[in-house]
């Protein structure tokens, strides 16, 4: 079987990485022939070629995986003209509008109506969550949950160089940690009350790290920024001891896979997160993390965890064995294998 994957990302951005360009050797082991067009630049040139490019692999692949790409109807309509057998991959509400973004500025009707119709024009749907399966089910009956996985062996929970000993443990600060793109640093401005009021209970104890594009800064907060890189990726992270994901709660955010808190708990760490969306789906409040929605619940739980490391540690372990069970390629694989065999002889 030849399946050609057209993510709408490069694999620097973890949705296409994680969804696309990491199950290329993965599915190779099943006899599965794997071509991975990445996106063009935006330049006339690059876009011409790219599209000669889709053209000429439509000819001989059995299997199209289209990720999060809503083509214009014209173009859609052709690869489907050269090949009818296309899977459409999504992990985000791509329908609604995004958190960051002023609804005035967003036409959700017209994003919704182009998604739809490209639903029912598909053979088949994969979809990150139980609410996107809700949505695709809609359009196209034909629909798989596949979550984003982790790679549970690169997500290790091993401590970084340096800070192995005891002693060195008990002199550093309390981590708390937050990961994302620069746009989405409005959900950490929803506990922003909480931090600084922790961190005067806690004076000297704790620190934020914040890993993004974009540097933050909370008044009365120590806040180490980081920039992301994907080299660096996983020691950033074991570096933090108590992960957060605050949420606003809307559609877009019902869409979000969860996918920075799975990477906490699969490093090991416990997590305090907004109850919304996926986010209830991963975390049992109280086993292996902790659910916080007003202030006072993200002071008292964080707390909870900054004065008690056997409790961070029981979280942590219950949180790792909870995704190796549900949310690593191993669980996943088996199931994209089936979609596309299925797409091929349907």
């Amino acid at each position: 079987m030849k399946v050609l994957f057209l993510p709408l990302y490069n694999d620097i951005w973890a949705s296409s990485r994680c969804r696309i360009y990491l199950y290329k050797k993965r599915l190779e082991k099943h006899s599965i022939s794997v071509h991975i067009l990445p996106p063009p630049n935006p330049d006339i040139i690059s876009r011409g070629i790219y599209l000669c490019k889709i053209f000429f692999s439509l000819l001989w692949v059995d299997v199209v995986y289209i990720q999060k790409k809503i083509f214009p109807s014209y173009l859609f309509f052709i690869i489907k003209t050269f090949n009818n057998r296309i899977v459409f991959d999504f992990d985000d509400a791509i329908h609604a509008c995004p958190s960051s973004i002023d609804t005035h500025l967003f036409d959700t009707r017209s994003n919704e109506r182009q998604l739809s119709n490209i639903l029912k024009r598909c053979s088949h749907i994969v979809v990150g969550n139980s609410y996107l399966y809700q949505f695709a089910m809609k359009h196209n009956s034909h629909t798989t949950i596949i979550p984003t996985p982790v790679d549970h062996e690169q997500f290790s929970p091993q401590q970084p160089e340096g800070l192995n000993s005891q002693s060195e443990k008990g002199k550093r600060k309390i981590v708390l940690g937050w990961v994302g793109q620069g746009q989405n640093l409005i959900y950490l401005d929803t506990v922003k009350d909480a931090l600084q009021e922790i961190s005067h209970l806690r004076r000297n104890r704790i620190c934020l790290k914040v890993i993004s594009n974009k540097p933050y800064c909370i008044e009365g907060v120590d806040v180490l920024n980081q920039t992301w890189s994907i080299e660096k990726e996983v020691d950033n992270l074991r570096s933090i001891d108590i992960g957060l994901m605050p949420l606003i709660d809307d559609e877009w955010t019902h869409g979000i896979c969860s996918f920075k808190a799975l990477q906490f708990m699969c490093l090991g760490l416990p997590v305090v997160i907004s109850p919304v969306g996926n986010n209830k789906e991963v975390v049992s409040h109280g086993k292996n993390g902790y659910f916080a929605n007003t202030k006072e619940e993200w002071i008292r739980y964080l707390l909870n965890l900054i004065d008690d490391e056997e409790k961070r540690k029981e979280f942590g372990f219950a949180g790792r064995e909870f995704v190796i069970t549900k949310y690593t390629y191993e669980v996943t694989t088996p199931m994209l294998v089936k979609v596309l065999r299925e797409t091929v002889c349907n």
